[in-house]
């Protein structure tokens, strides 16, 4: 059937967009470019390892520990998948269809695995577990967001293999910050730079990952030392993708001239005019004189392999005909696997066709659950103005302001209040100096002990009952009537509703929708004595919620290697559900939790995601006895 929209201007992307917004048009197709080179590169570091350690185990001489115990024989290779956001899914979707990694040889670990259902029915592993996926995988990606990184980093550092290979998507950290969280040197991070000069249009047509790793176009443009498309690898993500293949051949106690002749064997099966590589290509000339053929390669850090002068560094930038060999395999592995892999080329209709499913069953579950619950026959009649004394209070009295407004001080106070960032002179916090010791210095250590003395007493955190509706134009109808619960959360902004617990109610229930977009939501309490019962707005930019978030972490000790020498985070917050995208333009999302003692819920709506949209909330707060 032919699409008579298409080629329609006024449907296009561009068509909404002001003049200020279209000068920032290049960024949407770079996003596009780099989230196919991460997954490209990925898929072509995985094929490496693979083929490598399958030719170890055919030799007989490999002692590692996966070829030992892995389900499906000798050489399989155990991918691990921390974090099933956008960019983890996107990996792990490409991984099945592009390779020849079973699923059974894939683990995610994910806040939400129940998420996940449509790639657990394919074989796949999915639970909440980093300590255990670092001790099972060979690979493990990280693609979790960089203000969970200290938290994440310190559940691995004691349970990560000395051989596991770490391969960071986290855009914002370095890889020597890396291996000092993690106590670890075998990590590869690459390292994309935008360059001028060349139009990044080519990546407009990266719709999906998955799809576009068969566009020979794509893979042409993302091959690593000739990249096109505006984007560039810095030639140390090579060196260390060889110097992984020498440290896998090193763990599998591989003598050094079995080693070389592996990893040139992997390189002249894809081009003929392959470079030879020798023991001065990795090593120096003078360790290189002192290594006998029989003795193994010494154990490489990648960590400075990354970061430092290396011999493989010289020996790559020197010699143009190696890096022709790199880059052919890298078209050849990924064009061979593109045509002849098509096991699981329905995986991705059948996630958005199970997640449906499991939709509709909860809403139905629900919806039988409203004929007989009392909860739900006070969700539809109770609004948060229904007690007495407890009003509602919008905490500026301005619009909600772009993001180019800078937040009003006193907004910027209270949420530091909120995430147990206590200030000198703070009334909530009294701390008397005690003799001989500084006031400034007294007062942080008297709020850390009130803190760790709350901590003592909370109660562990029931999970919230949540739902979904396809009452989608009915509840936007009844809320326009209401100017205080229709706003708009601007791009890059998170707008945070702090609800205090009141004794004439037991649980405090929620019910949102949005146009056009989804939108990130998540729900923390603040178990500080309540002294305001208004239900106030507060709206931050990203950066200002992310210290927040980072605050939230808890009590950290004074060795912990994020925090340095810093005193103990006094934080009263605990997480009720982590913030993540709700589908929210296609159905109503609701729910209720039961107070657990006296505090404040903090329900955020989030867009900090968004680079180009802000995103019209309709919402409502109540209470319910």
């Amino acid at each position: 059937m032919e699409d008579v929209a298409a080629g329609l201007k006024s449907l296009s992307f561009e068509s909404g967009l002001g003049a200020e917004e279209k000068e920032l048009l290049h960024l949407r197709a770079r996003a596009a470019g780099l989230a196919f080179c991460r997954c490209a590169h990925a898929l072509y570091l995985c094929e490496l390892v693979r083929s490598l350690r399958y030719r170890c185990a055919i030799r007989g001489q490999t002692a590692d520990r996966a070829t030992e115990e892995a389900p499906g024989g000798d050489g399989d290779l155990c991918v691990g998948i921390l974090g099933a956001g956008h960019q983890g899914k996107q990996l792990l979707l490409s991984l099945l269809e592009m390779t020849d990694i079973q699923p059974a040889h894939v683990k995610v670990s994910t806040r939400r695995p129940e998420l996940a259902v449509g790639f657990v029915q394919t074989g796949v592993e999915c639970f909440f577990d980093n300590s255990r996926l670092a001790a099972w995988a060979d690979v493990l990606f990280l693609c979790c967001l960089p203000f969970h990184l200290p938290k994440v980093c310190a559940e691995l550092r004691s349970h990560l293999s000395e051989h596991c290979l770490v391969y960071s998507f986290i855009s914002a950290v370095p890889v020597t910050r890396l291996a000092e969280l993690l106590g670890h040197n075998f990590i590869l991070k690459p390292q994309y730079d935008f360059v001028g000069g060349d139009t990044a249009d080519v990546w407009l047509s990266c719709t999906a990952v998955s799809t576009a790793l068969k566009d020979p176009l794509l893979i042409d443009a993302s091959c690593p030392l000739a990249m096109s498309g505006g984007i560039s690898l810095s030639l140390n993500w090579a060196c260390a993708v060889l110097y992984t293949l020498l440290n896998i051949c090193t763990s599998a106690s591989l003598r050094s001239s079995d080693a070389l002749s592996l990893i040139n064997e992997l390189f002249q099966e894809k081009w003929m005019h392959a470079v030879q590589l020798n023991t001065e290509s990795f090593i120096s000339s003078s360790y290189a004189a002192s290594l006998r053929g029989d003795e193994p390669f010494p154990w490489i850090s990648l960590t400075e392999a990354q970061t430092k002068e290396t011999p493989l560094l010289r020996f790559l930038s020197s010699n143009k005909l190696m890096q022709q060999c790199f880059s052919a395999a890298y078209k050849s592995l990924l064009l061979d696997e593109s045509e002849t892999t098509s096991r699981y080329h329905i995986i991705s209709v059948a996630c958005r066709a199970t997640q449906t499913e499991v939709f509709a069953f909860a809403f139905t579950a629900m919806e039988r659950l409203e004929d007989t619950s009392e909860l739900q026959s006070r969700l539809s009649s109770l609004s948060f103005s229904s007690f007495p004394g407890v009003t509602s209070k919008q905490s500026d009295d301005r619009p909600l302001d772009s993001i180019t407004q800078p937040t009003d001080r006193a907004d910027m106070d209270e949420i530091k209040e909120d995430s147990g960032q206590r200030s000198e002179g703070n009334e909530e916090v009294p701390a008397e100096p005690a003799p001989g010791d500084g006031g400034e210095e007294n007062n942080s250590a008297g709020s850390c002990q009130l803190s760790a003395e709350m901590k003592t007493q909370m109660p562990p955190l029931n999970p919230p009952t949540t739902w979904t509706s396809a009452t989608l134009k009915e509840l936007k109808a009844k809320l326009r009537l209401d100017k205080d619960s229709v706003v708009t959360v601007y791009r890059g902004d998170i707008m945070t509703v702090h609800v205090p617990t009141v004794p004439e109610a037991k649980r405090v229930c929620w019910e949102f929708a949005t146009d056009g977009y989804d939108i990130g939501f998540g729900i923390y309490f603040d178990w500080t004595p309540v002294t305001n019962r208004s239900i106030t707005v507060h709206i931050s930019e990203s950066s200002d919620d992310e210290d927040e978030e980072e605050e939230m972490e808890g009590p950290v000790s004074n060795g912990d290697v994020e925090k340095g020498s810093k005193t103990q985070s006094n934080s009263n917050l605990a997480e009720i559900l982590p913030v993540y995208r709700q589908d929210s333009h296609l159905s109503v999302y609701g729910g209720s939790h039961d107070f657990p003692g006296e505090g404040t819920y903090l329900l955020k709506f989030d867009n900090s995601y968004s680079l180009w949209r802000n995103k019209t909330l309709y919402y409502r707060v109540y209470y319910s006895a």
